[in-house]
């Protein structure tokens, strides 16, 4: 899980690149768009938890998700679904890119972008050994949720 800073600035390096090699704006930016816009859903989970009372916050958003993170790191055995960081979501736009060719080139871009982002965040889990903590699909979570209804947190971690 990397700083949305990191994200913006590996977007800009890595659009800059692409465009450098292919002078395809349609992919380039849909490479800019999924490397940094796939976080969107953390805008969802910080409206839910504060109620929608912080709609703009911006700033306060960030912190909140930068605190929040290194609580749940310790102190939940896994985190909460982030729908665009699924792997359903993700092969959702490679099959529109592949079958809506009008629109290949931002969407191709767009799932680029969105797995480069996911590989970054993935890289900074297993840093600090929490790569087990992130579900990476939407029938993975649901099944740890059924589990961990059924059992506590000790009996899982002894």
């Amino acid at each position: 899980m990397a700083s949305p800073q990191k994200h913006l600035a590996t977007g800009i390096i890595g659009s800059a690149a692409i465009y450098a090699f292919t002078r395809n704006i349609p992919l380039t930016a849909g490479f800019f768009m999924g490397s940094w816009a796939i976080d969107l859903d953390h805008v969802w989970i910080f409206w839910r938890e504060t109620n929608f009372s912080r709609i703009f916050d911006v700033k306060g958003m960030i912190n909140y998700h930068s605190k929040l993170r290194f609580e749940q790191l310790i102190k939940k055995p896994f985190l909460h679904l982030l729908h665009f960081h699924t792997i359903e979501f993700l092969l959702g736009v490679l099959l529109l890119a592949i079958y809506l060719p009008s629109i290949s080139a931002p969407l191709q871009g767009l799932f680029i972008g969105m797995l480069l982002h996911i590989i970054i965040d993935d890289i900074g889990l297993l840093k600090v050994m929490s790569f087990h903590k992130r579900c990476h699909s939407i029938i993975e979570y649901n099944i740890r949720k059924y589990i961990f209804r059924e059992k506590t947190y000790h009996d899982l971690y002894p």
